[in-house]
C-alpha cells in the first residue's frame, strides 16, 4: 500500500506539470479514495485533509469532502477530494432496513385496466 509520502510526491509531479502552462483552463480535478474496509486506513486520511471537511452518511457509506475552489461562485472548483468508507465498517448494524408494505385500492375500473393492458404503471 502507498505512503503518504509516496502519494505527496505523485501530487507534486501533477501541480508542476499545472505550473507549466498556468493560465490553461482545465477544469475541476476529482480525487476520489475509496478507502475499501480498512478503517485505520480511512481514519489516517481522514486526519490529513484539508479543512473543513463535509461529512455525509449515505446508506451505504459514509463520505468525506473536501472542496478546493477556484473562485467563489457556489460550484466553481478547483478540485473535489473525496475519501469514503462502507458504513458497514464504522457502523454496527442494529436492525436491518425492511421493505415497504401498501395497501393500495384500485386505480382504475376493469374497463380501464383492460384497454392499457400490457402498459406498466
Amino acid at each position: 500500500m502507498a505512503k503518504a509520502k509516496q502519494v505527496a510526491a505523485a501530487l507534486r509531479t501533477i501541480a508542476e506539470n499545472l505550473d507549466k502552462e498556468p493560465e490553461s483552463e482545465v477544469g475541476t480535478y476529482f480525487l476520489i479514495d475509496v478507502v475499501g474496509n480498512d478503517k485505520q486506513v480511512f481514519l489516517n486520511k481522514a486526519r490529513l485533509m484539508p479543512r473543513p471537511v463535509t461529512k455525509k452518511w449515505s446508506p451505504d457509506s459514509l463520505t468525506l469532502t473536501h472542496n478546493f475552489m477556484a473562485s467563489s461562485d457556489k460550484y466553481d472548483y478547483a478540485l473535489r477530494y473525496y475519501i469514503e468508507i462502507p458504513r458497514n465498517t464504522v457502523c454496527e448494524l442494529v436492525e436491518p432496513a425492511k421493505p415497504a408494505v401498501y395497501r393500495c385500492e384500485p386505480l382504475l375500473s376493469d374497463e380501464e385496466e383492460a384497454a392499457i393492458d400490457g402498459v406498466t404503471l
